[in-house]
């Protein structure tokens, strides 16, 4: 086996992208599961407006992780700004 391929494999075996394969695996099985309702546009959206705190944050997070210096904070800071939306969303006023 070429040292090209070796490193290709090892770039793309489960540990390094189980993320994507989970993924993958998951919107197989919702899209033969319940096709009907899981390929529709309106769920896409629903999803991904639900979803774009959670996806600022792990943007924010990649940051510090690249660099070697893991923070641990952003999870409290994630919380924090979840309920300070959802008390500004609310009506109570900011």
């Amino acid at each position: 086996m070429s040292m090209k391929r070796t490193a290709i494999l090892h770039a793309l075996s489960f540990r390094n992208i189980s993320a994507i394969y989970i993924f993958v695996i998951l919107f197989a099985i919702f899209s033969l599961w319940i096709p009907d309702k899981f390929l529709q546009p309106g769920v896409w959206r629903s999803l991904l407006d639900a979803e774009a705190l959670t996806g600022i944050a792990a943007i924010a997070a990649l940051i510090p992780l690249i660099a070697g210096s893991l923070n641990l904070a952003i999870g409290g800071q994630v919380g924090f700004t979840a309920i300070l939306r959802r008390g500004c969303s609310a009506g109570s006023g900011c």
